[in-house]
């Protein structure tokens, strides 16, 4: 297991991105303030970082915090975030770790990526989300 720590632009991004390696996919956990730019610019850097590495299984857990975002934010964030890592990802785990947040739009932005042929599924535990991942090795 290899951890890497990034941290954004004190000025631009206020949030933490840890990347672990694991067997057969990485985890990467984000910490730090929920907003568009935020989560506009974790998505980014989780995009370059696992292209840079050749991670096509990753686990997403999310520790921001704050309000949910709008509706609207959340179709942009997945429209947009699902043509950028569109060809490239395998499977997507989704786990967000604030229970203040609407699991109703959570599934919504599932719904969205998924429809532009994204691999994404939203999880309410990580065990749960491992689990799926590890079995993408075998669906490829």
């Amino acid at each position: 297991m290899r951890n890497q720590l990034f941290t954004g632009n004190q000025r631009a991004m206020a949030y933490r991105l840890k990347i672990t390696e694991k067997e057969g996919y990485s985890h990467i956990q984000i910490t730090g303030e929920n907003s568009l730019e935020t989560v506009r610019n974790y998505l980014a850097e989780i995009n370059r970082e696992c292209r840079q590495r050749g991670f096509r299984h990753i686990l997403v857990e999310e520790f921001l915090h704050g309000e949910s975002l709008s509706i609207f934010d959340v179709f942009q964030i997945a429209s947009q975030g699902s043509a950028e890592a569109a060809g490239f990802f395998r499977k997507i785990a989704y786990v967000d770790r604030n229970v203040e947040h609407s699991t109703m739009k959570m599934e919504f932005a599932e719904t969205v990526a998924s429809n532009r042929g994204l691999n994404v599924r939203m999880f309410s535990n990580t065990m749960d989300a491992e689990d799926w991942l590890k079995s993408a090795n075998h669906e490829e």
